[in-house]
């Protein structure tokens, strides 16, 4: 079983590192974004009282946040094009659903992973964020979250036929968990129906985590009891996977049914 997930997992990290530019871009954009956005939380943070804080320390956690989520757009395009190619046939024969889904997934992670710890150690040099935490804490919160992120992906291609429909599906994701989960602004900032809807997402626990972490000091034991829901939130989306995907689905890569 393993050798033949493997055998998946290195052609998937060769697709990737053979067109690197999207997976670039979603590096580059919420650095971008964080310029214009370090300022307002700036001056947000010294009303509440952190006369020090240079603004990353609101605003990186939210943007990093939305654009991992954004790049599932990019990776999941690499499921979609096995039927584009018409090879899904071929990685059936290379074992059964679970040893394809760990062979898929894997690359993935690594991909998500990478994408956010660059994000987050770029910003916090960019723009001259101090973290009163501890580094690990700040790892386990990003570790959590990226496994929550792949979750997300195989639960949105087990319900969409085409990729446009994941597309579709992605922004849809994208924008609800952002808005909810504190991306724009801070929790206590939202209207009130939104903060009561806020802690039934998975970037909820993951910003908060991040800004208490990076402002407040939290440590280890903290970020692993944020880091629990949002595992819980993996869990559920793969459960919602396994009940809802089949080997012989037909998936169709753009939008021509």
């Amino acid at each position: 079983m393993l050798s033949r997930s493997l055998s998946l997992v290195r052609k998937d990290l060769l697709l990737y590192r053979a067109d690197l530019a999207p997976i670039l871009i979603m590096v580059v954009l919420p650095l971008g974004f964080l310029a214009f956005m370090v300022p307002v939380n700036r001056a947000l943070l010294e009303v509440r009282g952190y006369p020090g804080a240079t603004g990353a320390e609101q605003a990186l956690p939210g943007m990093m946040v939305m654009f991992a989520l954004f790049l599932l757009g990019i990776v999941g395009d690499q499921f979609y094009r096995e039927f584009g190619w018409n090879t899904w046939d071929r990685v059936r024969l290379a074992g059964d659903m679970p040893e394809i889904m760990i062979g898929k997934t894997v690359p993935a992670l690594a991909i998500l992973l990478a994408q956010l710890t660059i994000v987050f150690a770029t910003g916090t040099v960019l723009f001259g964020m101090d973290i009163v935490g501890p580094p690990l804490a700040v790892a386990v919160l990003l570790a959590a979250f990226a496994v929550c992120l792949v979750g997300v992906l195989v639960a949105e291609f087990a319900v969409c036929k085409t990729f446009s429909q994941f597309n579709a599906l992605n922004v849809l994701v994208v924008t609800v968990f952002s808005g909810l989960g504190g991306a724009f602004a801070p929790i206590d900032l939202l209207p009130a129906w939104a903060q009561s809807a806020a802690p039934f997402t998975p970037t909820y626990w993951v910003i908060e985590g991040l800004r208490s972490v990076i402002l407040d000091g939290q440590g280890v034991a903290y970020a692993l009891r944020m880091a629990v829901p949002v595992l819980l939130f993996a869990a559920a989306f793969v459960v919602m996977a396994a009940v809802r995907l089949r080997a012989g689905d037909v998936k169709v890569p753009d939008n021509v049914l």
